[in-house]
């Protein structure tokens, strides 16, 4: 499995500029998966009472000029100090929080970082920031509407609480397994880390033949006991609840992880017709996959394919999910080909010899 890293990072912060625009080619180079994770440092400096610049026109007037010889080092664009601060009501940020759950943040955020340092444009702007998801093929009325629902405002509140547990207090930071980095001018430090100090047990025998299009997405599981479940996971090992959905007698379901690792948690209910038992997922907001969806009927294979009892079902993402078919198909181990799911993805699920299921996912349009 490749080395992973961590990086949270908030839309308004001046520095994460540098990183947001570099990160993604850098960690490519280097072998490393970069896991982008917006989060609220704002909350966090105010807890901490820890304001960088504002009132302070010395330091800000510094690091503006800071900014703008690091960017001439990294060949990066600077044509002066851009609005300064943006995104009030931090909605860029959950936009960025919907694009990370989606699989387009990397995209999302450099744009967003050229549209403020280069165009001089808040893109926490409602009209600005529409523009600008159009421009990069989103329903931006679709897009806005998702990033202002309860779940993804749980799950930007949760990887907050997430940045707090790490003892973080400034954008951009680095995690490789616990250990903290702060600031753009520790990425290169981050990353020879996360190589160097890798577990040998994680290192693969031989990183030719290991596909390089499968990347873990989640586990999904349909407990015996959705309470003993989620009590297990929450507060014997301690993972975070990422975020959680059902209410006032709906079924219930919760995503909880940390770092690289996540798990997902649908409680199973009889249908009111009496066919076969279903899970949950969040009404409205995100499901077993993180897209859109809510406790369901659902058409695709979800049901008779994806669910194997109480036994896990492991869900990868993949780049094209018609080569893997194709792959796996000839060699009988896919039980149907793509179809679209209700939560937002491609998919079709895979079974080994032990019956373990394994699903497939693209997000759509992403092909």
């Amino acid at each position: 499995m490749p080395a992973q890293l961590d990086f949270f990072f908030f839309i308004g912060s001046t520095y994460s500029y540098l990183s947001v625009q570099r990160a993604e080619a850098l960690a490519e180079r280097e072998g490393v998966v970069l896991n982008w994770r917006p989060f609220s440092v704002r909350t966090l400096m105010r807890e901490q009472n820890n304001s960088p610049f504002v009132g302070k026109p010395a330091k800000m007037a510094y690091m503006w000029r800071d900014i703008e010889r690091r960017a001439e080092q990294l060949r990066l664009p600077f044509s002066g100090a851009p609005p300064y601060p943006i995104d009030a009501d931090e909605l860029a940020n959950r936009v960025a929080t919907l694009a990370a759950i989606e699989g387009w943040c990397a995209e999302f955020s450099q744009a967003a970082y050229r549209l403020w340092f280069t165009r001089k444009q808040n893109p926490g702007d409602v009209a600005t920031l529409s523009d600008l998801l159009t421009d990069l093929g989103h329903d931006a009325e679709a897009v806005l509407a998702r990033a202002n629902s309860d779940a993804v405002r749980a799950r930007y509140a949760a990887e907050t609480d997430t940045a707090r547990s790490l003892g973080l207090f400034g954008s951009p930071s680095f995690v490789a397994d616990g250990e903290v980095f702060w600031g753009d001018d520790r990425l290169e430090e981050a990353l020879a880390w996360c190589k160097s100090h890798r577990p040998a047990d994680e290192a693969p025998v031989n990183p030719v033949v290991v596909a390089p299009y499968d990347r873990f997405d989640h586990v999904f599981v349909q407990p015996a006991s959705f309470d003993a479940s989620l009590a297990f996971y929450r507060d014997a090992l301690g993972w975070p609840l990422q975020y959680a959905w059902g209410a006032d007698g709906q079924p219930r379901g919760a995503s909880l992880g940390t770092g690289a690792v996540r798990i997902v948690l649908a409680e199973a209910h009889e249908e009111t017709t009496g066919r076969s038992r279903v899970f949950s997922s969040p009404s409205g907001g995100l499901t077993q996959s993180g897209r859109s969806g809510g406790a369901h009927d659902a058409t695709d294979k979800s049901k008779s394919h994806g669910i194997n009892g109480t036994r896990p079902t492991l869900h990868l993402q993949v780049d094209d999910l018609d080569r893997r078919y194709t792959q796996l198909h000839k060699r009988g181990a896919a039980l149907f080909a793509p179809e679209p799911t209700h939560w937002g993805t491609r998919w079709f699920v895979a079974q080994d010899p032990d019956g373990n299921l394994i699903a497939f996912e693209q997000p759509l349009g992403s092909s």
